[in-house]
């Protein structure tokens, strides 16, 4: 998890820095839509890479990128590796203010070889350290609706914990597909609705 917020946080305020930089320089109508477009698409290959790891997988709860298995230290090459992830996965939140756990949760599933409920918490873990930094920086920008962000707060955290109960009980496939799936829906109706 170190790694990955080494690389996230500070790529993270860079792509907030990259939304301030853009609303002034151009007109911000057009900047929203054409963030709402990337949001969109960035979701939507989320979901189908979720779908291709499913089914590249003899044992989709123990696969990854390279022998490492998960237990010993990481190698430097993993963790510089790791570190690169972690700042596309940042800068990314910052730009598009996709929940840091969709970047994150889709890179660990691909590419460590660690069971589904260790990638979940890894990642939540992770997505509070970035979450926090980048919402911040939001903050300071001006870019968050206090109300809306409460509002939300009042049904994600009983979610949350009814989920991190769930996911103990439920296997990892059928996890990701319904992830992926909701992962897709939601990205084409940004497109199509905008």
């Amino acid at each position: 998890m170190k790694f990955m917020a080494l690389g996230s946080v500070p790529a993270g305020l860079l792509g907030v820095l990259t939304v301030d930089w853009l609303e002034g320089a151009y007109n911000p109508d057009k900047v929203d839509a054409v963030l709402t477009t990337a949001i969109a698409i960035v979701v939507v290959l989320a979901g189908v890479s979720l779908i291709v790891r499913n089914f590249m997988s003899s044992n989709p709860d123990k696969v990854g990128y390279g022998a490492w298995d998960g237990k010993s230290p990481m190698s430097f090459g993993r963790r510089a590796f790791t570190i690169c992830l972690g700042a596309l996965a940042g800068y990314l939140v910052g730009l598009t203010s996709i929940g840091s756990g969709t970047m994150v949760a889709i890179i660990l599933l691909l590419l460590y070889p660690l069971s589904s409920v260790v990638i979940v918490g890894t990642d939540v873990a992770h997505a509070m350290i970035l979450s926090f930094v980048v919402g911040l920086a939001h903050a300071i920008s001006g870019n968050v609706d206090f109300g809306l962000a409460g509002t939300l707060l009042i049904g994600g955290i009983p979610g949350a914990l009814v989920g991190s109960r769930l996911a103990r009980v439920v296997p990892g496939r059928p996890l990701r597909l319904l992830l992926a799936t909701m992962l897709i829906f939601v990205g084409v109706r940004l497109l199509v609705v905008g």
